[in-house]
């Protein structure tokens, strides 16, 4: 399963919502749920990855090395530290080594993912599956 996201389609008319529909959001959960392996470059979505338990590999180098620079800066932006400090991720830092990432974890995930949930915990703060029951108490106490 692959997804992919056709960037030439036109915005929708409010600019300051996302552009991508619903359909498109739920192909792409299918794909994190129904993929072996997720590899993603520097994005928010190995936290979905790592909610299905799925190897994470990002790919931190670039074919052109004067580029390289920058595409590694990308991973120290502030709202992506707690995912690099969750050691979720297996870092590729050539061709070679992202090709071996993606073969070892495809032969063995339970290597590749054990710190998914340090990730998952990182963010959400609860990985306890009670998580509605927190919400429906917060909104009584509201209402």
């Amino acid at each position: 399963s692959f997804f992919y996201y056709d960037f030439k389609r036109p915005l929708l008319d409010k600019l300051d919502y996302n552009n991508y529909t619903i359909e498109d959001e739920r192909k792409l959960i299918s794909t994190l749920k129904y993929t072996d392996v997720h590899v993603n470059l520097c994005s928010t979505m190995a936290v979905d990855g790592s909610i299905f338990n799925k190897p994470q590999i990002a790919p931190y180098y670039d074919q052109d090395k004067s580029l390289e620079p920058f595409l590694r800066n990308i991973y120290k932006q502030e709202h992506y530290r707690p995912i690099i400090n969750s050691g979720v991720l297996n870092m590729a830092d050539s061709k070679e080594k992202l090709v071996s990432l993606i073969a070892g974890a495809l032969q063995n995930p339970n290597g590749f993912n054990t710190k998914c949930g340090n990730c998952v915990t990182e963010i959400a703060t609860y990985a306890d599956g009670k998580s509605t029951a927190r919400v429906i108490a917060k909104m009584k106490t509201f209402f």
